[in-house]
């Protein structure tokens, strides 16, 4: 890949993550915990169970409904630099993955972890570890389908281009 692509994905992930991180910080300061408590209720093995909570659960109120909604955006914006990421690398070194993916998966956590949105340790490290899983995944999703999948091919954002 091409390092000023790299460098335009990575600031692209990082404004993503500040964006998150100041999302995090007015949430702690309004409610004393990095989301509102309904939607970290969203995320509770409960909620899986019960469809009705995940669909009705965002719509408890438009605080809950901004910070799902927000969440969301910035997941799908993860996801749209991953699939450039995978767009623009010819071949794939696991090793370099797994340390940018980890790396990753920090930035995207620590604002959650240092403001008490995961009531447990092992929650904590299950939605890490989710997390990195989950880049892999996608990355290499996106590797299998670009070949087969013409009109994905030479998708570009003009300032991620080269």
């Amino acid at each position: 890949m091409d390092a000023v692509v790299f460098r335009r994905l990575a600031w692209f992930y990082i404004a993503i993550q500040v964006a998150i991180w100041v999302k995090v910080a007015l949430f702690f300061a309004w409610t004393g915990r990095g989301m509102t408590p309904e939607h970290i209720d969203w995320f509770s093995f409960e909620s899986l169970l019960d469809p009705t909570r995940l669909i009705t659960l965002p719509f408890a109120s438009p605080l809950v409904f901004a910070d799902v909604l927000f969440h969301q955006i910035a997941h799908f914006l993860i996801l749209v630099n991953v699939f450039f990421l995978a767009q623009q690398t010819r071949r794939f070194n696991g090793l370099t993955l797994g340390v940018l993916f980890i790396l990753a998966a920090v930035l995207h956590n620590i604002g959650y972890w240092l403001t008490g949105v995961f009531v447990s340790v092992p929650e904590a490290a299950a939605d890490f570890a989710m997390d990195v899983v989950l880049l892999f995944g996608f990355t290499f999703l996106f590797r299998w389908l670009l070949p087969r999948l013409a009109f994905l091919r030479n998708r570009r954002i003009p300032f991620l281009a080269r």
